[in-house]
């Protein structure tokens, strides 16, 4: 039940009629008995920064960003965890008491022309890591290392570190509750 104290999170996109966020996500908060209801917000290109206005404005607790806003969210929030800095990508915005918290769980990455580690849009990842050609079946660990798989000197296929994200651990006590493991 909806009442004056229910908080609220949102997704924002263009476009964003179609997306199911929503509905799995208000499922969730009512099988966990949370006073949390989840809308989606239609924002127009170039209207990303305004949207975290309002998200601090309304007190909104937490939003999912989608297409075309992530990189413009991530120059926009207040606090910009390593791996959405690395990415310059943000899919997720948290309210802290300290302001908003940008972070990403976006992993779908390629080698550039140099052999650099970029985003879908081609951005670097930073630190910057450089793929050997000769690697194939890239892995990101949980715990944020990059391991490949090179051919060695006697045809067989050894895994090797290639570098490592420092990843971020969400943490928004006021927010959302933890359900589950």
């Amino acid at each position: 039940m909806i009442t004056g104290s229910t908080r609220v999170a949102a997704v924002i996109g263009h476009p964003v009629a179609h997306s199911l966020s929503p509905a799995l996500h208000n499922a969730a908060f009512q099988a966990a008995g949370v006073p949390w209801v989840y809308v989606a917000f239609h924002v127009l290109p170039g209207q990303a920064a305004r949207a975290l206005d309002a998200m601090r404005t309304l007190d909104i607790g937490g939003l999912s960003v989608t297409t075309p806003h992530k990189e413009h969210v991530a120059n926009a929030v207040d606090v910009l965890a390593p791996a959405a800095s690395a990415l310059a990508s943000v899919n997720t915005v948290v309210r802290l008491p300290d302001g908003n918290a940008g972070y990403s769980r976006d992993g779908r990455f390629t080698r550039d022309g140099l052999g650099r580690l970029v985003t879908q849009s081609g951005g670097i990842v930073l630190p910057e890591t450089v793929i050997p050609a000769e690697a194939h079946e890239m892995r990101i660990s949980a715990d944020g290392i990059i391991t490949g798989r090179i051919t060695d000197e006697s045809g067989g296929d050894v895994e090797v570190q290639i570098g490592e994200f420092q990843l971020a651990r969400f943490t928004n006590p006021d927010g959302l509750m933890s359900v589950g493991e």
